[in-house]
């Protein structure tokens, strides 16, 4: 998510993944290199859009827009303009699309609209029995929000700050994820399958890859069993499971998300196969019970006590364009009914019809920046080019075209007839083989930089034009390639590790009596209370009838995982205790296990002697199992081999 005439080490360190923040800040910074103040009119909504048919410019139209100012002082002006050509850019994901539920007495709220627990507990009916959040919809939104939701419940029970009657209030409440294609979430961070040791790598430099371009065109069983093993592959390194599982026709969604398999597995999410079909409330000071409807209308079932829902079911996106005239729309192909392509967009990157020169739609369908940037270059060129019909009309032009429509038709069939087996979940996906096409139409040149022609990390960096100013693009391929080297020397190894923790697990180890003793501990999430680390956990461990916590902190800056003592009241965080050394020089990693020593903060010396030694067996990137050889560590056991309780749910 960068342009090439930008890079985030501009802006001064960020991390690999930035955040809300660190985006604002690099827009701003973008507008305030490139973009004129003048150009941009604030507080102003365009009502309408249409072609001037009598006023002709470059093969095509003029465009009159009609637009609505609203005044420093709370009033209005109406006015119009006309302009010779005419982007539109109004954001894919700009208009929620937000089913009806009836006349219900509990929270019934859009993904868009939520943000904590404070939005739903207002409205929430009082009652002792287990509640349950329903989260409606799958990809990356359903993910996301159901995540986010159980990370605040969690939170709500381990925080220093909760309250005990605000503990209590949320103590009693799961999640139930709904969704009607088979979900799997990767992690940011992924083990390279490739290297000779554990090591990880951003997910971004195996799913943005030159050599593993996805296919685009109608689902197929061949397509629905390549992305489940690729999906298996990098998440937990199982192939032969992909077989053996059931399964169906529908093609899984994968999303990005650390923390959603990992509450899935703790049993805090329940994930569901289906489809809403009605919510049922007997009273209004009651609860409500959602019936599904199964894949393929096979029966129903009922989901009760259901105290909020939550529509993760994505965006109207004819709608965002609801300000083009009937007539424009027409000639867009527009399709109201068929909501993955509403409209037609056959040249130009996806970004024009070729009946409406004078138009672009950057942005249209949903794609990344370096798409964006791609698209916008594009229609720069089919603006300025005085030998434009030359250009696009040549036979490979007007064949690609052709190919494009047929998909589009194919692919509005398929949709309308009920085929939902067959229609990809996203059509336009392969916005790889996009900078490669924008490659060689715009006449860029590609920089491998380190990586070989065929492979190697994509990004709108790597493509620029001849002549120009590549300082900006220099700097983000030489940070690729430093996250590169440090993935391949150890770093995001504590991540991962970190990562892999939540959630419970149990041991059996022998104390020095010779008595066969169980332990357990569970480690909590919450929200950091220290700005400077990024997750934070509260770890409860039973032993042999004791109960002990402490807080496990991870830093991605430091790049480590420390220990700390837990103050009286078991929820604030007390003084270090342990740092999980990964790096340490005389340990070594195997092909899908990382070592680390346990280090007393009051020593840090080179000496591993006497120090607890931690070994993590990762299955691609999920962690399995964990052994710790503790001669003087925070347990009493000499050797101990932890497994996952599994109380993950799935229907």
């Amino acid at each position: 998510m960068s342009f090439s005439d930008l890079s985030w080490e501009s802006l001064g360190s960020s991390p690999v993944y930035p955040k809300a923040a660190d985006v604002y800040l690099y827009l701003e910074e973008y507008f305030k290199r490139y973009i004129p103040v003048r150009t941009v009119c604030f507080r102003t909504a365009v009502k309408k859009v249409e072609r001037i048919p009598d006023e002709p410019v470059a093969g095509g139209n003029r465009w009159k827009l009609h637009l609505h100012e609203t005044t420093a002082d709370g009033g209005s002006i109406e006015f119009s303009r006309t302009f010779d050509y005419l982007v539109a850019a109004p954001g894919f994901y700009n208009i929620p699309k937000m089913p009806r539920s009836g006349d219900l007495n509990i929270p019934v709220l859009h993904s868009t609209r939520y943000r904590t627990l404070e939005d739903i507990d207002q409205r929430l009916p009082t009652t002792d029995r287990e509640r349950v959040i329903l989260v409606v919809g799958g990809s990356h939104s359903g993910g996301d929000i159901a995540a986010s939701i159980a990370l605040q419940l969690s939170d709500a029970q381990y925080s220093p700050t909760s309250s005990g009657s605000h503990r209590a209030e949320w103590k009693n409440t799961r999640i139930v994820h709904v969704s009607s294609h088979e979900m799997f979430a990767l992690p940011a961070f992924v083990q390279d399958l490739r290297a000779p040791s554990c090591t990880f790598q951003p997910v971004d430099f195996t799913l943005f890859n030159r050599s593993s371009r996805p296919s685009v065109g109608l689902v197929t069983p061949e397509k629905v069993k390549a992305s489940r093993k690729m999906i298996h592959t990098i998440s937990d390194g199982d192939e032969g499971y992909v077989d053996t599982r059931e399964t169906d026709e529908l093609a899984p969604i994968g999303i990005l998300g650390d923390s959603y398999p990992q509450f899935v597995k703790a049993g805090r999410i329940a994930q569901v196969r289906g489809t809403l079909s009605r919510l049922h409330q007997v009273d209004k000071g009651d609860l409500v019970t959602a019936t599904i409807q199964k894949v393929k209308n096979d029966g129903n079932f009922a989901v009760h006590n259901v105290c909020a829902v939550i529509q993760a079911t994505g965006f109207d996106t004819a709608s965002s364009l609801a300000f083009l005239s009937p007539q424009t729309k027409m000639a867009l192909d527009h399709d109201p009914t068929c909501s993955p392509a509403p409209f037609v967009l056959d040249t130009n990157l996806l970004s024009q019809n070729s009946s409406l020169p004078t138009l672009g739609l950057v942005g249209y369908p949903g794609a990344y920046w370096p798409l964006f940037e791609m698209q916008a270059r594009a229609i720069v060129k089919a603006w300025t080019s005085p030998s434009l019909p030359e250009l696009t009309n040549t036979p490979s032009h007007v064949e690609q075209r052709s190919k494009l429509r047929r998909y589009y038709a194919d692919l509005r069939r398929t949709f309308k007839e009920g085929r939902k087996d067959e229609v990809p979940h996203n059509p336009f996906g392969d916005s790889l083989g996009a900078l490669e096409q924008a490659s060689r139409e715009l006449d860029l040149e590609r920089f491998d930089l380190g990586f070989s022609e065929a492979e190697g990390f994509v990004c709108a960096a790597r493509y620029t034009e001849p002549g120009s100013d590549k300082t900006e693009a220099m700097k983000t391929l030489m940070e690729v390639q430093r996250v590169r080297r440090g993935g391949q020397q150890g770093s995001f190894l504590a991540r991962a590790v970190a990562r892999g923790l939540m959630g419970k697990w149990v041991a059996a180890g022998q104390i020095p009596n010779g008595e066969i003793k169980v332990v357990q501990l569970s480690f909590y999430p919450r929200y950091p209370t220290d700005e400077a680390f990024d997750w934070e956990y509260v770890a409860v461990s039973e032993e042999h009838g004791e109960t002990m916590r402490k807080v496990y902190r991870y830093s991605e800056a430091a790049d480590c995982i420390t220990v700390w003592t837990v103050a009286e009241d078991g929820f604030r965080t007390g003084i270090p205790e342990y740092t999980f050394q990964f790096k340490h020089a005389q340990q070594e990693h195997g092909k899908h296990t990382a070592v680390a020593v346990l280090v007393p903060s009051s020593s840090q010396g080179e000496s591993v002697d006497g120090l607890g030694v931690f070994r993590f067996h990762f299955a691609g990137s999920s962690l399995k199992t964990w052994t710790i050889k503790n001669p003087d560590g925070p347990f009493t056991f000499a050797e101990l081999n932890f497994v996952r309780v599994g109380l993950g749910q799935h229907r």
